[in-house]
C-alpha cells in the first residue's frame, strides 16, 4: 500500500462508489504502487461476474434455444417461394421493357460483324487464296 495515498479505497473506486474521482486519477498517474493496487482490485472485481449481468444473459440464451428448437412450418416452402418471386419479378421487368436494351445490342451485333468476325472473314479469304495459288 502506498503511504502517500493510504486513505484511498480502490475497491470503491473500481465499483464507481467514490465522489472525488480526481484524487484517485491523480494517484493513478503519479504512483506506480497505487496503479498496481488498482489493477489487483480491478481483477478481483472482474473475476466475479455480477448476477445482474449473468441472469438476463442466461435467460436470453434459453429463449433463443427455445426459439431455435421450435420447427418453422414455413421453411420447406421457402426456396419455392423465392423461385416464384424471381419469376414474377422477371415477368414484370419483361412487361415494362427493362430488357429492351439487350435486344437492341444483339441486333447491332448481328448486322455489323465485330472485330473478331472481321478477322475470321479475312482469315478465310487468305486461306481461300492460298488454296487457289497452291493448286488446291
Amino acid at each position: 500500500m502506498c503511504l502517500l495515498h493510504k486513505d484511498l479505497d480502490w475497491v470503491k473506486f473500481v465499483k464507481d462508489e467514490v465522489t472525488d474521482r480526481d484524487e484517485y486519477l491523480l494517484a493513478l498517474e503519479s504512483c506506480d504502487t497505487c496503479f498496481l493496487e488498482y489493477m489487483q482490485q480491478l481483477e478481483k472485481v472482474l473475476e466475479e461476474p455480477s448476477p445482474d449481468f449473468t441472469d438476463p444473459v442466461m435467460q436470453e440464451i434459453q429463449g433463443m434455444q427455445a426459439k431455435a428448437a421450435k420447427p418453422n412450418s414455413f421453411s420447406p416452402f421457402k426456396p419455392f417461394l423465392h423461385y416464384i418471386v424471381a419469376a414474377c419479378l422477371t415477368l414484370f421487368l419483361l412487361e415494362v421493357g427493362a430488357f429492351d436494351w439487350l435486344l437492341k445490342d444483339s441486333l447491332l451485333l448481328t448486322t455489323e460483324p465485330n472485330l473478331f468476325g472481321q478477322f475470321l472473314n479475312q482469315l478465310g479469304e487468305l486461306i481461300g487464296t492460298l488454296k487457289i495459288n497452291l493448286g488446291g
